[in-house]
């Protein structure tokens, strides 16, 4: 069988950057912080709105095979912010602390308070690669059993909740013997004519290479 996997969350910062034109500016209360909140903190972004958003660096990843996005803040030895599962865009609270090797522990909370999980892990920020990484574990509280997580930072940011999610289609043809898997960027959160109008451009992308790889398939299976 034949499959075609199209992969273009690697490059949806570039598409981003490109379709919308993201420019991030620093405001006069972010010149006046400290050199140790500038050096853990992200400046506020003018975002796609022009709406001032929370400071914060947003990291994508995935606990196993789900999918994650994460907004953190980092003042000092405290570490907070919030997550959600991509299939599912509800936000989880986080709260935890952090060390100067980049060891962390972040508890997560429910809406009512109580605690659903934790992850432990290293943040790091190697000189050969832009942006900050994450990698650990997450388990349920009182539980021996851990998932395996990772998560690298969005080097693109939005404001007034914009966020990018990955959207995946699949399509298997028995009769012609392949499978399509494809994986996309979109932008959700707000209206927005720029991100309706980038979200169409990806759809019809995505869609001019997945019909000119079935008609690879076809030309293929008549010679």
């Amino acid at each position: 069988m034949i499959k075609a996997r199209y992969i273009f969350v690697s490059i949806s910062i570039l598409l981003i950057g490109s379709a919308l034109s993201c420019k991030s500016k620093q405001t006069n209360g972010q010149a006046n912080q400290t050199g140790n909140e500038n050096a853990n903190a992200n400046v506020e972004s003018g975002g796609i709105s022009g709406v001032k958003g929370p400071i914060g660096k947003v990291f994508r990843g995935a606990i196993d095979a789900n999918r994650i996005q994460l907004t953190l803040n980092r003042e000092g030895d405290k570490l907070s912010g919030t997550y959600f599962y991509q299939k599912i865009g509800s936000d989880i609270s986080l709260k935890g602390s952090i060390n100067a090797q980049g060891d962390f522990t972040l508890q997560e909370f429910d809406s009512g308070g109580k605690q659903t999980g934790e992850f432990k892990g290293k943040w790091t920020e190697p000189a050969s690669l832009p942006g900050a990484s994450l990698e650990g574990t997450w388990a349920k509280p009182n539980s021996k059993e851990t998932q395996s997580f990772y998560a690298t930072q969005q080097l693109v940011e939005f404001t007034s909740g914009m966020r990018v999610v990955t959207r995946q289609n699949k399509e298997d043809n028995k009769k012609e013997k392949y499978s399509v898997d494809v994986s996309y960027p979109e932008l959700t959160g707000a209206p927005n004519p720029n991100a309706e109008k980038f979200n169409q451009e990806v759809k019809n992308l995505i869609a001019k290479e997945t019909k000119q790889f079935k008609a690879d398939v076809v030309e293929m299976s008549a010679d």
